[in-house]
């Protein structure tokens, strides 16, 4: 018995090097692949736009917040191109386009949240959804801080009668 372990042994010693380098191999391409495909997906980024009608700081914060998303492009444009952004739509230069209305502010301090926006997308936008759902998160995040704003403000002027404490210290 031991003699056959010997004998396999000494046939391990001589193909020892194939094996090590078929059984590294896989690794290593797998781990230079990645590596070169992961920096292509850096520069992938899905085209949208915004149009705003209006300018105003909470339409400004979510406009910042899907311009921190490292999958959207965002282009921002003014009302007055809003015909030329969703012919642009048309013509699939952008995957998606978000209008906020005039009164944007307005509402979401009322705490509307259906409606708020108009988009429009086409039959080959492909994240369409997912950057809906970016937006309505965004949007839920500026309402709970309107919300909490109003709260402090009105418990602070319930128990002193007066306003010491500003909306930009609340929100700091």
């Amino acid at each position: 018995m031991k003699a056959l372990f010997y004998a396999r042994l000494l046939l391990l010693k001589r193909h020892l090097p194939k094996i090590a380098v078929w059984m590294i191999l896989p690794l290593v391409l797998t781990i230079i692949i990645t590596l070169l495909f992961d920096k292509t997906s850096e520069d992938f980024r899905v085209p949208s736009a915004v149009v705003i009608e209006a300018e105003n700081p909470a339409a400004d914060a979510v406009i910042e917040g899907l311009r921190n998303s490292q999958f959207i492009d965002v282009e921002v444009y003014e009302a007055s191109d809003r015909e030329n952004v969703i012919r642009q739509l048309e013509q699939y230069q952008f995957d998606s386009v978000f209008i906020f209305p005039e009164d944007f502010e307005e509402r979401l301090q009322q705490g509307e949240r259906r409606n708020l926006l108009e988009s429009y997308y086409t039959d080959r936008s492909f994240y369409y959804e997912p950057a809906k759902e970016l937006l309505a998160s965004l949007i839920q995040e500026q309402i709970g801080i309107r919300t909490t704003i109003d709260d402090v403000l009105g418990l602070e002027n319930e128990l002193t009668n007066e306003t010491a404490v500003t909306a930009e210290e609340i929100t700091a």
